[in-house]
């Protein structure tokens, strides 16, 4: 698959995996800053909570997905094909996060469980 892009073009890592959960915080130059999908794969799932927003999962191959938190309305829907780099959604969708940040993860299934692993390995 190659490795991922980066997931806010212009964007920076502002807390790094394991400091705040099992994700990193990535912040954009501004309030509703894009987010790109990392690779391509299809949306695999869209939920939404209030105070975190729209988060969207990709799954990119039968073990890879990346999960982005705190995005506006997504522009993408569940089961769609995404490209690497193709908007999915803009930042600031909820109301715990500052609007230019998001939660970023990337999730490896191994042997049936579901593990987060640190982002930095795939950039």
């Amino acid at each position: 698959m190659g490795r991922l892009a980066f997931p806010i073009p212009g964007g920076k890592i502002v807390a790094a995996y394991g400091v705040e959960g099992p994700f990193q915080i990535l912040a954009g130059p501004a309030p509703g800053s894009p987010v790109q999908a990392a690779a391509e794969g299809y949306v695999a799932g869209i939920l939404y909570v209030p105070n975190l927003g729209y988060t969207v999962m990709i799954a990119h191959t039968e073990t890879l997905s990346t999960v982005y938190t705190n995005l506006q309305e997504p522009l993408v829907r569940e089961g769609e094909r995404v490209t690497k780099g193709q908007l999915i959604g803009y930042t600031g969708g909820g109301l715990l996060m500052r609007p230019e940040e998001m939660e970023f993860r990337v999730a490896l299934l191994l042997e049936g469980t579901t593990r987060f692993v640190d982002p930095s390995a795939y950039y």
